[in-house]
Formats: structure tokens, C-alpha cells, sequence
């Protein structure tokens, strides 16, 4: 690999190989993260990998694709093998999928008991401030497990030892089963059960003391977590070649002048890509 692997590629390849083993992929509305693992995910498994659900369009498909955003809607209907209305998807399909489907979350905040939230995070003034939430996020935590995160940024406002509204904990179960939260951050990657956390590796970029730093439980800088292994460059090409040449995997990663100047080349890119590709 000529260019170095950056930390948007190293969490994507990561969350991708936790999405193999479902039968059911669901992607989330606006993230780019979840949306490109998913995709590498059905393309590196080919016929045998997951079918791809798209809540933009209310599509499942096998056919793979490449990744898009602003016409992401258009892109999933492309080789889709069932459109459904919202109404049948929830009442016939999704009471099917316990756990045969998963889903990468992003969380506003995350706490080590598995309590999530999606609604409030606290701006860096100490006031709360309302973001837009998960519709069906308790229903999902039923059945989708593992259950899995993401966050871009870990920090002492995201990876927390209490959320400040929790909108569901799918560690809480009245079932019986033995649930578990695997968490995937810009710096490593956690396992959540009723024990507590744990870290299931670091990333070769973290730097050990930041990481102490910015977790919330006690971590032992002389101990070596296991290291979160380096992407092979088979994945690297197909990443960057065929899954998401676009690059919106960056997005979440941008702010401010650099995230518009990233829209709005997505704005004028896509739809020419988009119907590239369905005429190939």
C-alpha cells in the first residue's frame, strides 16, 4: 500500500469483518461509516455474504455496490430484489431477524454498563444540546446482536461512566440470552457485556497515553491489549478501488469548512458515478 492506512480505513475494514457473519445487513440513514463496512462486507463475501437492507429506499439486495450518500436512495434500488412499504418491513420482517441481522450504531454517547444515547449530547459549554435521534433504536437492540457502535471520536463526552439519556441499554434482557455491545472507535475496539468493558484490541495508531486518557475505566498502560491488526492490501484496494472511490467514509470525520467543501463534491460527483455504474 503506497498511501498510509488512515483511521476512517482502519475502522471501516475493522467493522466490516464484524458484519460477515449475519444474514441481514441494515444501513443507517446519513452514516457513511456504517454504510461503506457494510458494502465492503457483501462484496468480499460475494454470493455467500449478507443482504444489504437500505432504509433510505426500503430495498434488500445481494447485488453489490458501490457506496453513495446524497443518492445513496437511487443507488440501493439498483439491482434490489424486494422493495418494501415501512409498515410491512416493521411488522413482517423485522420481528423475524433476532439475531440474524445486524447494524452499526452511532452513538452520541456510550457508557461502560451498555447504556446508549442518542438524543442529548453536552456541548463543550456544559449545555445539553438535542441532535437527531434513532427511530426504532429499542426494537433494533432487541434483536440485532451482537449489538454494534461506532465512534468516530472517542472522547470524555462520548465513552462515558454514565450517558446523559439513555435511550436504550441492549444489555438489559429478560430473555435469558447472554447479550453483548461491541463498541468500534477512531481508537480501538471494545466488548460491553453485565461484567463490564473490555478492550479487544488497540489500533496501530493510538498512542497508548491518549488512550488512557480518553476511556472510562481504568487502563493498565503496562499491559499490552492485543493490537487491532493492519487491513490486508486486498481490502485496501477494494475499499478504495470499488467500494467507496468517493471516499464519503471521510465525512464523519470532517467539520466545518472541510465537511461542506466534501458535500458539496459529493453533491456534484454522485449522480454521474451513480448512473455510471448502473449502466456498466
Amino acid at each position: 500500500m503506497d498511501e498510509p492506512v488512515t483511521i476512517a480505513e482502519q475502522m471501516v475494514i475493522s467493522m466490516s469483518h464484524l458484519l460477515e457473519q449475519a444474514e441481514l445487513v441494515q444501513l443507517g440513514l446519513m452514516s457513511p461509516l456504517a454504510q461503506v463496512a457494510a458494502l465492503l462486507s457483501a462484496h468480499r463475501r460475494g454470493d455467500t455474504g449478507p443482504a444489504i437492507e437500505d432504509p433510505s429506499a426500503f430495498t434488500v439486495s445481494w447485488a453489490p455496490r458501490s457506496a453513495a450518500l446524497t443518492c445513496s436512495d437511487v443507488a440501493a434500488q439498483q439491482g434490489s430484489v424486494r422493495q418494501f412499504e415501512a409498515d410491512e418491513w416493521v411488522a413482517r420482517i423485522m420481528g423475524n431477524m433476532t439475531g440474524r441481522m445486524r447494524q452499526f450504531i452511532r452513538a452520541a454517547q456510550i457508557d461502560i454498563t451498555g447504556g446508549i444515547n442518542t438524543l442529548y449530547l453536552p456541548g463543550r459549554d456544559g449545555k445539553r444540546r438535542r441532535i437527531a435521534g434513532l427511530a426504532g433504536l429499542a426494537e433494533l437492540a432487541d434483536i440485532a446482536r451482537p449489538f454494534l457502535v461506532y465512534l468516530p471520536l472517542q472522547d470524555k463526552r462520548t465513552f462515558v461512566q454514565r450517558v446523559e439519556f439513555e435511550v436504550c441499554n441492549p444489555l438489559d434482557s429478560h430473555d435469558g440470552s447472554d447479550r453483548q455491545i461491541i463498541l468500534v472507535s477512531d481508537l480501538a475496539v471494545f466488548r460491553i457485556t453485565r461484567k463490564g468493558p473490555e478492550i479487544l484490541s488497540v489500533h496501530p495508531s493510538t498512542d497508548p497515553g491518549e488512550f488512557a486518557a480518553r476511556t472510562p475505566f481504568a487502563v493498565d498502560l503496562q499491559t499490552i491489549p492485543p493490537q487491532t491488526p493492519q487491513p490486508e492490501p486486498a481490502d485496501m484496494e477494494l475499499l478504495r478501488k470499488v467500494v467507496d472511490p468517493l471516499n464519503i467514509r471521510d465525512i464523519e470525520f470532517a467539520s466545518g469548512a472541510a465537511r461542506t467543501k466534501l458535500l458539496d463534491r459529493l453533491i456534484e460527483q454522485e449522480p454521474g458515478f451513480v448512473e455510471k455504474i448502473a449502466g456498466s
